[in-house]
């Protein structure tokens, strides 16, 4: 079963702050709901963009050589792409954020007077800190520059920061767990990697499924996103079509990504409700 959280009512304070700041600098800049609408060229072009919503391309609308695959072909080809570059980018993320989370925990160092315990988590979570400092996109241009346009670039581009934002929230959903089975095994004579590892892990792992999960989706609109870049992921056959003005094959990469998406939240919920069972 799930531990049992207090509820925090700072939270939702926390909450209604943002949003107060968020309308005040709203305010601050001057924008009005007008400035949110689209003037008559730019109406023009939205109404073309969703009339071609209901009649996606399902074949090449130009020309292409005689050799090329066939248009589902190559969309299929982009998609599996588009997934190698997520799952890779997260494989490598989830593996490198856990340690640190663990390292970064409060919990594992709770109770430590040694130099180490002083040191170690605060350089963590000061590396934490810069991994998720840089955004994914600045990166792929960086990383584009030094290996060119391979797929360990992408990966890197969209690992880094993944790192960094996964440790930050599974270091912090390990400190909120309950800390009665972690003291129970201490008391028992386990050491404290040992009841962090199997008195706090456990309790906190439904929540840290939840998040990654969460992340994978992140990780596979950033893939799409990288075709911006000039990576082969379904987003650079979306950006060539927007550049031509052919929005029936704009909204046939859009629907892939939608599928995909749907059909992440849906396994993803499945995975959740056993986790929790």
């Amino acid at each position: 079963m799930l531990h049992s959280k207090r509820p925090k009512p700072w939270r939702l304070i926390a909450l209604g702050v943002f949003a107060l700041i968020g309308l005040t600098a709203a305010a601050a800049m001057g924008l009005t709901l007008k400035d949110l609408l689209p003037r008559e060229s730019g109406a023009r072009t939205a109404r073309a963009f969703l009339g071609a919503a209901l009649s996606p391309a399902l074949e090449h609308t130009s020309w292409v050589p005689d050799d090329a695959p066939g248009f589902l072909s190559s969309i299929l080809q982009a998609t599996k792409r588009t997934l190698l570059i997520a799952f890779a980018a997260l494989g490598l993320a989830l593996t490198a954020a856990l340690p640190l989370a663990l390292l970064a925990s409060e919990r594992t160092w709770s109770g430590s007077s040694s130099s180490l315990a002083k040191i170690l988590p605060r350089a963590t979570r000061l590396l934490i800190t810069l991994l998720r400092s840089v955004h994914e996109y600045l990166l792929a241009l960086l990383f584009l520059a030094a290996l060119g346009l391979s797929p360990g670039a992408g990966v890197l581009a969209l690992a880094l920061p993944a790192t960094g934002i996964l440790a930050k929230v599974f270091a912090e959903l390990l400190d909120e767990v309950e800390p009665g089975q972690f003291l129970a095994l201490e008391g028992l004579g386990a050491s404290r990697p040992s009841a962090v590892l199997f008195g706090t892990f456990p309790r906190a792992l439904p929540d840290l499924a939840a998040y990654t999960f969460y992340r994978l989706e992140c990780a596979l609109r950033g893939s799409f996103i990288l075709g911006f870049f000039g990576f082969p992921t379904l987003g650079l056959g979306l950006r060539l079509a927007f550049e031509e003005g052919d929005y029936p094959t704009v909204w046939t990469h859009l629907y892939a990504l939608i599928i995909l998406m749907v059909v992440f939240e849906l396994g993803s919920a499945a995975m959740r409700r056993r986790l929790k069972a």
